[in-house]
């Protein structure tokens, strides 16, 4: 974030003093991005105390796909919240996420693609989910987040961003995996990493794609230019 943005974000949230902030996750890539953000913030990584959380399965239209994604964030924050409640907060803002890739399977009908199994040494399910959901089409990158500001208000809210990838994704498809580069990672692809190789366009914001919207993460601060 340049300099200007930054000290915007600090002047508008806690009257210039440095932010401390705490990030509801595991993921290392929210934890970059973040810092990206806020490069002089004070950050600290508070994940929920168990990594299970509500799965997509079952759910198919887009609606309840977005309610669902969402109340696994305010999930999230509600237990993140619960372990630091008693702290003191002051100049604190807290932030949980979700983020889930979705292909239509047929005309307003999504499956909810998430991280790829960790029994699965051949890669199976994630050739077919680059090979049969992914190649020569247009998915969906859904992320929803919580945000306490330091005020104490809450800001909610889900992005997307629209991801096509190239048609010839099969002859990619052996070295990718060799690589391991999908463990962990929504849809079984890095976009900032080997898995841009498979990438022909993207519509929307790309650090959403990554783990963490930054666009709506400024909004919400009001760091807008």
């Amino acid at each position: 974030m340049p300099d200007h943005l930054a000290n915007l974000l600090r002047a508008n949230l806690c009257g210039g003093c440095v932010v401390r902030w705490i990030l509801g996750s595991r993921s290392p890539r929210r934890l970059e991005l973040l810092k990206a953000f806020d490069p002089r913030g004070d950050i600290r990584a508070v994940p929920p105390r168990s990594p299970d959380e509500m799965e997509f399965e079952g759910l198919h239209r887009w609606d309840e796909i977005v309610e669902r994604s969402l109340l696994i964030a305010q999930t999230k924050y509600e237990d993140v919240w619960e372990q630091v409640a008693r702290e003191n907060l002051e100049n604190t803002l807290i932030l949980c996420g979700d983020t889930t890739v979705l292909c239509e399977t047929e005309p307003g009908s999504w499956l909810a693609i998430g991280q790829p199994p960790v029994d699965d040494p051949q890669h199976q399910v994630l050739r077919k989910w680059l090979g049969q959901f992914l190649a020569n089409r247009t998915h969906r990158v859904l992320s929803s987040c919580v945000l306490r500001l330091a005020s104490g208000e809450l800001r909610q809210g889900s992005i997307v961003t629209n991801v096509t990838f190239r048609s010839d994704v099969e002859q990619w498809l052996d070295w990718y995996l060799s690589l391991n580069e999908s463990a962990g990672r929504a849809g079984g692809y890095a976009i900032q990493g080997a898995g841009s190789i498979f990438v022909d366009k993207i519509e929307g914001s790309l650090s959403n794609v990554i783990g963490l919207p930054l666009e709506l993460l400024a909004e919400w601060t009001a760091c807008r230019r």
